[in-house]
């Protein structure tokens, strides 16, 4: 055991000492922000990013990202049911008692956030994700209405050619079964990746089952690349519903049951059938030596219905965006520059039906409306590196947002609307400066800005809240950063306060329907620390 001991403690000390011999074999890559169109080094961020890898991602469970997550100081996902998210960043969910709101989440360069402000999270195996960035803070500058911050994942693995079948099991009927195919073809990469997972959940109507498949195909060409996502997931599970404390501890494991006005949640089978198919093309081309276009086309179709408590509610939804951007990149002396200005737009469209629930049957319509919304962000990003040691970042960007709804003519109450938001300047400011070799000091500013989802505008009260109001709010940042000479010590401590306006909050009727209001503001402070210590990285090729 003292052996033990003294080899941890003789490693770490040789991660702290410059004038060790370091092998290059052993030496690790310095991380790259991917997600920014500069893609500068972790090290210099002028804001707090967190970096999952492949190897922390495969050490956790293959049925769900919930835990790798939160590992992340400031960051909190949860599952309700199971199949069923939520997730903050820096903040609380009493914006989402499901989903997930005011964060914005991307696949690769492919925008997985509607213009509705929903994100099917849900419907993505976690076994296809080899990577993930986490922006925490707005990030609104760059991405678009967000109060919360971003999140990046990757599914594209940086292994070679492979054919990889996994499969797990465990307690309450836990199964699950993975096949992931990657061929490279001189210039050309397909990668398949194909899942299958199911649990019966340890409370009472809470099983679940998800089919996906995903498709990635990267083209390589003279000045460029070309690449084309598809995705598609059958996702069912059921909703078990939530317990008051004498009910859990009657019994911890049972469904929500039936009171003296509402029936329970086995009764009425609740659950949500999510049916999503999403395809993206997206090309790169360098127009010249230090200028880059990207553009992105993106769509998707989801076939909803959730049977629940009170009624029976089907949602056919329809998305379609584009995102492109243009980025300079040129040494002038002593000085870097990285400028980018770009577009983001998207519409989203919907019909809902709420018919009554009879046991998990629909029955007679109780409404039906067309809803819309269409978000749009301009936006650019300037990036200035002096001498290695100073970097500012400077960024902003303009947002508009609109939604329109109809009722059927059918009906007796027949309304139509239009309502358009007013336009919002999002500026961010950041420096970050190198105080010795490896130790940066970091500060920055910004401003967030998230309106209210579709989902939150027509509640399952299935009414209209049209003084529904963005919520927003500023952003400070401080913090320091170091990372050993071979990237083995890595550090990390960041103080921030947000200070968050028109806070959207839910509210519940004695019927159990929901709907949403603003209320007043939160002040949302906190202090994180991260720390990684990679003790040995062994080469294949050494003994």
């Amino acid at each position: 055991m003292r052996r033990l001991l003294l080899a941890i403690v003789f490693n770490f000390l040789r991660t702290l000492v410059p004038g060790q011999n370091i092998d290059s074999t052993i030496q690790l890559e310095q991380i790259t922000i991917n997600a920014y169109p500069s893609k500068p080094l972790l090290l210099h961020s002028t804001g707090s990013v967190a970096s999952i890898s492949s190897e922390q991602i495969n050490d956790h469970t293959s049925g769900s990202l919930i835990h790798v997550i939160n590992s992340q100081p400031g960051v909190r996902m949860e599952e309700r049911s199971p199949g069923s998210y939520r997730l903050s960043i820096r903040g609380s969910l009493l914006r989402s008692p499901f989903g997930i709101r005011n964060i914005k989440i991307y696949m690769d360069e492919f925008p997985l956030t509607d213009a509705g402000g929903n994100t099917y999270l849900n419907v993505i195996d976690p076994i296809s994700v080899k990577h993930i960035q986490i922006l925490k803070g707005p990030e609104g500058s760059l991405f678009g209405a967000n109060t919360g911050g971003v999140i990046v994942l990757n599914s594209v693995s940086a292994d070679s050619a492979a054919s990889v079948l996994s499969l797990a099991g465990g307690s309450y009927g836990f199964g699950s079964e993975h096949l992931s195919l990657k061929q490279i073809i001189k210039k050309y990469t397909i990668e398949i990746n194909q899942g299958y997972m199911r649990s019966d959940g340890y409370r009472k109507n809470s099983e679940m089952s998800r089919n996906s498949l995903q498709f990635f195909q990267k083209l390589l060409y003279k000045k460029g690349d070309l690449k084309t996502m598809f995705i598609y997931s059958d996702l069912n599970y059921e909703t078990p519903g939530g317990l008051t404390l004498q009910q859990f501890e009657t019994q911890a494991n049972s469904a929500r049951p039936a009171t003296s006005k509402l029936p329970g949640a086995e009764e009425q089978r609740a659950a949500v059938f999510n049916k999503t198919t999403y395809a993206g093309i997206s090309n790169k081309v360098n127009i010249f030596r230090n200028l880059t276009h990207v553009i992105t086309v993106f769509g998707s179709y989801t076939d909803f219905k959730n049977p629940f408590i009170t009624n029976y509610e089907k949602r056919f939804e329809n998305n379609l965006g584009l995102r492109t951007y243009l980025n300079f990149r040129k040494q002038f002396e002593s000085v870097k520059t990285n400028f980018t200005f770009g577009y983001e737009g998207s519409r989203n469209a919907m019909n809902v039906i709420n018919h009554e629930n009879e046991q998990g049957n629909a029955e007679k319509i109780l409404s039906h409306n067309h809803l819309s919304a269409q978000q749009q962000i301009f936006f650019s990003q300037l990036n200035l590196l002096f001498s290695t040691r100073l970097q500012v970042e400077l960024s902003g960007s303009l947002n508009t947002y609109s939604y329109h709804y109809q009722t059927l003519p059918n009906q007796s109450n027949n309304q139509v609307n239009n309502i358009r938001l007013n336009s919002q300047l999002m500026p961010k400011a950041g420096m970050s400066y190198r105080i010795i070799n490896n130790l940066v000091w970091r500060a920055s500013v910004s401003k967030g800005y998230s309106p209210p989802t579709l989902a939150e505008v027509r509640p399952s009260d299935n009414l209209f809240h049209t003084d529904l109001q963005p919520e927003f709010g500023w952003n400070y940042e401080t913090g320091i950063r170091y990372f050993s000479f071979n990237q083995r010590l890595q550090l990390d401590l960041a103080v921030f306060s947000f200070q968050l306006k028109d806070a959207i909050v839910r509210r519940t009727l004695d019927t159990g329907t929901e709907y949403f209001i603003n209320s007043g503001g939160t002040l949302q402070q906190g202090i994180e620390f991260q720390s990684a210590l990679i003790l040995k990285k062994f080469d294949d090729k050494r003994s």
